[in-house]
């Protein structure tokens, strides 16, 4: 990540309780995680299932927000959205990266779906 998406973590970890920071910590692993694999990084303990009830929670509101956006014509917002949860449920952190482009083109190309451009 940038210097400039470093800071504007810092500052928003700083801001949250400390529950909130657990949240957003493992909120990020599950988006950096293709990245951390291939630096030999893993979580410990007790910390595996909670990203799972993290992730499953993450779905389940993505998977009611996809619902309600549609119907509000708001097609920025929603364009964003399925790109997060893309991100989200691909385990990447960047559309944009090529190691996170590549990751989500071969996981589109085993499913026979082409990769797509939203822009």
């Amino acid at each position: 990540c940038s210097e400039e998406d470093a800071a504007l973590y810092r500052d928003a970890h700083e801001a949250l309780p400390p529950a909130a920071r657990a949240t957003l910590l493992l909120l990020l692993w599950l988006l950096y995680q293709q990245k951390l694999e291939e630096a030999k990084c893993s979580l410990r303990g007790d910390l595996p299932e909670r990203a799972d009830v993290l992730h499953a929670a993450a779905t389940r509101v993505a998977a009611k927000v996809q619902a309600a956006l549609p119907q509000t014509l708001w097609v920025q917002p929603t364009l964003a959205f399925f790109r997060t949860a893309a991100l989200l449920s691909n385990g990447c952190y960047s559309g944009d990266a090529p190691p996170c482009r590549a990751r989500m083109a071969a996981m589109l190309a085993a499913d026979g779906w082409p990769s797509a451009e939203i822009s």
